[in-house]
Formats: structure tokens, sequence, C-alpha cells
């Protein structure tokens, strides 16, 4: 049920778990790289996928913040916004997925040396 925070905004944090919403992108995220390294290809969720389990996670919320996961992402990484204040242990990274199924991480393109 939906019930005001310290600041007096309305939190609906029912279909979510009860986690807010920088936790639920941080669990994602955590969820996501645990499922890369584990080889478990089928539970890596690509980025269309994030933005509609945050839609779900949060009906009450009509927010388009959900759908910029890349954003959510670097804050993510940098430790902005979320929980501990610090940037995380395992980094998280979005990932493509090609006809057959295999998945993809997409990592930054590296400078040129030389």
């Amino acid at each position: 049920m939906a019930s005001p925070n310290p600041y007096g905004q309305i939190v609906d944090t029912s279909a979510s778990g009860g986690l807010k919403v920088n936790e639920m992108w941080a669990k994602l995220f955590r969820d996501n790289e645990k499922a890369f390294e584990e080889d478990r290809s089928a539970a890596v969720l690509l980025d269309e996928v994030i933005a509609q389990e945050m839609h779900l996670a949060f009906p009450s919320r009509q927010s388009h913040s959900f759908t910029r996961v890349k954003e959510a992402r670097i804050n993510y990484n940098r430790g902005i916004g979320f929980p501990s204040g610090l940037p995380p242990i395992v980094q998280s990274f979005r990932y493509l997925r090609d006809a057959q199924g295999k998945v993809f991480r997409v990592t930054a393109r590296g400078k040129r040396i030389g």
C-alpha cells in the first residue's frame, strides 16, 4: 500500500517487494551481473526488459525515468543516489542477445593507443 516517506512523498512499494526505486534498480543490475557470471543466459535481462520490470514493480508511478536504463546504470556504477552511496564492487553492463539467443556483454570502447 502507498505510504508517505519522510519527505511526505507517496511511495508505493507493494509490487517491488518493499524496495524503493533506486534499490530496485540496484537489485536488477546486481541480479543481471550474477546471471551473466553464472552463465545463465536465459536469466540475463536486456535493457528493454529491465525497463518493463521497473514499470511492473512501480505501477502507480508514470515515470519516464524507468525507460532510461543507461542513465540509471551510469549512476549505479558511480554510486550516485544508490543505497550505499559508493560504486558497486561489480559494475553493471548492458547486454545484447543474437538471433541464436547467445548473450553478449557490451563494454565501452577503449581509447586508441599509439
